[in-house]
């Protein structure tokens, strides 16, 4: 956790060694740290119709990425007043939705080049998680919270193996549980050493690119999130095939084989990390 923390800093010490840090004053001169809560969400843009994602895999041939369901903002905001934790708002694109947030925003100067086309919305209520992933697009991520707390898991993109990632998917195994993990059924997360990122109203939290990261609402919040996308070649070149072959294959193949590319995907998740761990104790090396 820093304040104050000049680009120069930003770009040598965290950007530039891949390592996640807590920015606790960066949204402090903005508007949206004085007035942005759930009820203000709710009294500017409460007519909105935002899609709502639950915790549960989408099943057989349905789309990795649609939403559960969609409801008024207005009307989402009072089921998590109420106790909602399941349904969230994930990944909610406000630049064009819902403009009048931009008036209470800027963004941070830190050196990174920022996609300004995109700003995610996500909302959670208390309890709510957001698995164990990785961003497709490799992007270099700003994450400013707001209303409550939140904990996030963060995972270095070089540790990934141990994560039992699904092909595909850019997920964890869905049935684990990163908050309270079962070592004797997955042995590979003893390996883990990462960052936990507790953040409170008005901190921002910079996720390097290739992270991996699981988050869990400790109280109902919210937060936007900044993208500046891979500028390096190598980088690059694998956001692309992210984006323009992973992906179009496995919504093809989920709609052509449905629960079996699924399964055929989870047991190789299992299948690679049991054999790095193998390949590990015998002295070995593995790809």
């Amino acid at each position: 956790r820093k304040n104050s923390l000049p680009i120069k800093d930003f770009t040598e010490r965290y950007k530039g060694t891949s390592t996640p840090v807590i920015i606790g004053d960066l949204m402090s001169r903005r508007p949206a740290w004085k007035h942005w809560s759930l009820d203000y969400l709710a009294q500017i843009a409460g007519d909105v119709m935002v899609p709502l994602y639950s915790s549960r895999p989408a099943k057989y041939r349905a789309n990795r990425l649609a939403p559960e369901t969609r409801a008024p903002l207005r009307e989402y905001i009072d089921l998590v007043k109420h106790g909602e934790h399941d349904l969230r708002v994930s990944s909610y694109n406000i630049v064009k939705t819902i403009p009048a947030l931009l008036d209470d925003f800027k963004h941070p100067r830190l050196g990174l080049e920022f996609f300004k086309q995109l700003i995610v919305l996500d909302i959670g209520g208390i309890d709510a998680k957001i698995h164990m992933h990785q961003d497709a697009d490799l992007a270099d991520l700003i994450v400013c919270n707001f209303g409550g707390k939140k904990e996030v898991l963060l995972i270095p993109q070089e540790q990934a193996h141990y994560l039992y990632k699904v092909p595909f998917a850019f997920s964890a195994l869905n049935d684990i549980d990163f908050s309270n993990p079962d070592y004797k059924k997955y042995p590979a997360l003893k390996r883990l050493n990462g960052y936990v990122a507790k953040l409170e109203h008005g901190d921002a939290l910079y996720i390097p690119s290739g992270y991996w990261y699981h988050t869990v609402y400790r109280e109902a919040s919210f937060s936007i999130t900044l993208r500046a996308l891979p500028t390096g070649f190598p980088a690059r070149m694998r956001m692309l095939k992210n984006l323009l072959v992973k992906r179009p294959l496995d919504k093809l193949m989920r709609r052509l084989t449905g629960s079996a590319w699924d399964r055929r995907n989870e047991s190789r998740a299992l299948r690679r990390t049991n054999r790095k761990l193998r390949v590990e104790a015998s002295g070995g090396q593995s790809d």
